[in-house]
């Protein structure tokens, strides 16, 4: 009797499972056929990756003809073609943003590198400027220990870089309508810059230790222009100036 009831129970559950499957097949099949439908009248209306996936356990199972097969297979290609289209896409984002990125940043490294090499030469000019100058000046006193009783030279006298000091000059020029005068002639100890179209000016000049501290006149001129001076402080790092040109 107990054998009779086990046995029972399985053959139902077994058949319930089946019919849970049959039922899914039934399910799958006629959503194909629906879908095989709309596609001969629309001509444009494919499977879903979603709707392959749902019948896909179910295909080799289904009853299908060669056209409906064709029309699975066409399915499958549009999506894979589409995932690789959008792949492409978005490694062509990335690459596109890749060299925006890396351009911009070549721009500005390369403008950096530009703005040290015009400080750099414009240093070496106020340098050679002082060096000229200190030139044209009577040699110290003092008698170099390792030359006897001939004076030091310039370049002997010169101290490291570490005690010399640098400013940074910079200003308008404009004349009374407060209008830029480009091409004015900026002037000091020697250096000398000219000032652009917007009327600015930008002047880099390194100090020996004699004159750190030390007030310096700033020159300004131009033709047709009364020129004028201004008495600046190489205290100060970085010195902004700016002259109003009265006409003549």
């Amino acid at each position: 009797m107990k054998l009779e009831l086990a046995h029972d129970f399985i053959a139902k559950k077994v058949y319930e499972e089946a019919s849970i499957e049959d039922k899914a097949r039934a399910r799958a099949t006629k959503l194909l056929h629906d879908r095989y439908q709309h596609y001969l009248s629309s001509k444009n209306l494919l499977l879903t990756e979603r709707e392959l996936i749902y019948i896909g356990p179910f295909i080799k199972r289904m009853d299908l003809t060669r056209e409906e097969e064709y029309y699975i297979r066409g399915s499958k290609k549009t999506i894979k073609k589409a995932k690789l289209m959008r792949r492409f896409k978005d490694v062509a984002l990335v690459a596109l943003l890749s060299g925006v990125v890396f351009s911009t940043w070549g721009f500005w490294e390369r403008q950096r590198f530009f703005h040290a090499s015009e400080h750099l030469a414009s240093a070496q000019d106020s340098i050679h400027t002082l060096l000229r100058n200190q030139k044209g000046k009577k040699p110290h006193a003092g008698l170099d220990k390792d030359k006897g009783n001939r004076p030091s030279s310039v370049e002997d006298r010169l101290l490291p870089a570490a005690f010399f000091s640098t400013v940074e000059l910079k200003g308008k020029i404009t004349n009374e309508q407060d209008e830029p005068i480009s091409e004015a002639l900026i002037q000091i100890m020697g250096a000398q810059v000219y000032t652009k179209e917007d009327g600015s000016y930008k002047l880099f000049l390194i100090f020996p230790p004699p004159y750190i501290g030390k007030n310096m006149t700033l020159n300004v001129s131009k033709a047709n222009y009364l020129p004028t001076s201004k008495s600046i402080d190489t205290d100060n790092p970085t010195i902004y100036s700016e002259f109003i040109l009265v006409r003549e």
